[in-house]
Formats: structure tokens, sequence, C-alpha cells
């Protein structure tokens, strides 16, 4: 189990729709709790009841060194590569949700969608697509002629996998979006590229906080899954850390920038350099004295 833990002056949320059957029921109206300890959670392969009883005992311990009482379970998928299926992180977040309660904490639950609506423009979709496996139609062909209907078309689909989701599950998702077309769908060639990930308690990781908050006072640093490819995958493969980090200025808002990349006028401004190359003269700096 993978848990990030903040201590929130408030967390406000609504809930926007089901995005799997399983999913719990919720009303579509804003909720707000205020002085909270946020538990944004990643159910991994292997975790059981043990497992919730002692991430609920150490959130017990952190509520009293903070003199605070309430807390909320949040599902966050994206924290870990080695997630659950959600038919088994449901009995352990529910788990938690009960041991909470038994301990005598104020406990709340809500589903991760809830938040997205929330977000600053650009954020939403970025968390949204780095937090399910997304599938995207990108090229299709059919027919040598005009007046002939095709008897057979080809569609090549990106698909972005989350960490956890292997072939069979890709496999199910393609079945539900082909609906009864699935019968006459042959897979010619099909491709593996597992996400990646690296840990982050590590001296690089140290490394980029401490250049960060130098350059950027009271800036924290946190783990995020991009939805795009880069090399990192190969370095990480062989055992090798890998993190994708920049400063960006604020003066392209994220969501005009998310929109730049392979774009016709695909930039970056230059108060964003002029934060890059100190960061990076400083990280080299503190690496290797």
């Amino acid at each position: 189990m993978k848990i990030l833990q903040l201590h929130a002056d408030f967390i406000e949320y609504k809930p926007i729709k089901k995005e799997i059957p399983s999913a719990d029921e919720a009303k579509s109206e804003s909720v707000r709790e205020e002085e909270i300890l946020v538990l944004f959670t990643a159910v991994e392969l292997g975790d059981d009841e043990k497992t919730a009883s002692r991430a609920v005992a150490e959130a017990k311990e952190f509520l009293g060194k903070l003199r605070v009482n309430k807390l909320m379970i949040y599902p966050f998928a994206h924290l870990t590569q080695n997630l659950a299926k959600p038919s088994d992180a449901r009995p352990v977040l529910q788990k938690m949700f009960e041991e909470a309660g038994a301990k005598g904490i104020e406990v709340h639950k809500a589903p991760f969608d809830a938040a997205l609506d929330r977000l600053p423009p650009g954020v939403d979709k970025m968390m949204y697509a780095a937090t399910r496996t997304t599938l995207s139609p990108n090229m299709s062909s059919a027919g040598v002629k005009l007046n002939v209907i095709p008897d057979t078309a080809e569609v090549q689909v990106d698909i972005r996998t989350l960490s956890g989701d292997d072939g069979e599950n890709v496999h199910k998702m393609l079945r539900d979006a082909a609906g009864d077309l699935w019968k006459d769908v042959e897979i010619v060639e099909e491709g593996s590229n597992p996400a990646t990930s690296s840990p982050i308690d590590t001296p690089l990781w140290k490394a980029l906080t401490k250049v960060s908050q130098r350059l950027v006072p009271g800036a924290t640093t946190l783990p995020f899954l991009i939805v795009g490819a880069t090399d990192a995958r190969f370095f990480r493969r062989k055992g090798v850390v890998a993190y994708g980090y920049g400063l960006l200025s604020d003066k392209i808002p994220f969501g005009e920038f998310s929109t730049l990349f392979h774009g016709n006028n695909e930039r970056i401004d230059q108060e964003s350099l002029g934060l890059m190359t100190p960061m990076w003269e400083g990280l080299v700096r503190e690496m290797v004295g």
C-alpha cells in the first residue's frame, strides 16, 4: 500500500459520475471537510485487512501529534506501479474505513474522480488520463474504392496502460468498447510497453526537493504519472532511477501549456528557462558536491 498523507485546512469535492460499475454510489453535490488528515491511498497487489489495520494505526498515531481527529480516505491510483484490481482494493479500503471508525476517528471517504472539477483547467484532463488506462483509436483505414462497401476495416489504437493493467485487462476493455462487433475483431499486432516508475526515497529526489525549495521558497515535490512516453523507461528497466522534472513559470497557464506538446507552436517561455538553468546546475552541484 502506498499512501500520500496530507494535513489540510480543508478539502472540497463534488462527485461527477461513476467510471466503473463497482464504484461507490455518491450524491452529485459538493462536500467540504475542514481541518482534516487526508490519506491519498493506492491499494497494491497483496494488500489485505492486516495492511489496512496497520495503515489506520499509523494514521491514528499521526492524528494524535496533530491533535486532530478527522480523517479522509481518498483512493488515489497513480501512487504505485503495482496497483490492485478494483474488486480487490474495495474490501481493503472498506476495512480502513471501518477500522478508523472503531478507533473513534471521524472518518470520511471519497471517490477519486470527485475532485476533478475542482482542479485548474488542463490539470483536470491530465489527472483524468493519468489515473486510468486510456484507449485512443487514432488511425483507421478501410476499402479500396469509393463505390464499394469494404469487407474489412483496420483500426490502430493507442493504449496507455495504468500500472497493474495487464494484457487480459486491456483485452476486456477492448471487448467492452467494441460490444457486439468483438466477435468479428482480430488483433493483428500487439505491443507491450508497461508503465514504469522510480522510488522517491532516493538521494536524487532529496536533491531535487532541496534545489527546488531554494529557487521557489515553500515549494514541495510530489510524484506524478505523465500520460506520455519518455526515455526514462529504458533506464528504469536497467535499474537506474529516473525522473522527469522541471521548474515552469506561470506565464503560460497549464491548461494552455499541456496543449502545446507535439503541436505546431510547441514552445517554452524564457522565464521557465531562467528557472530550469539554475535548477540543473544546482542539482549537479548538490549531487557531486
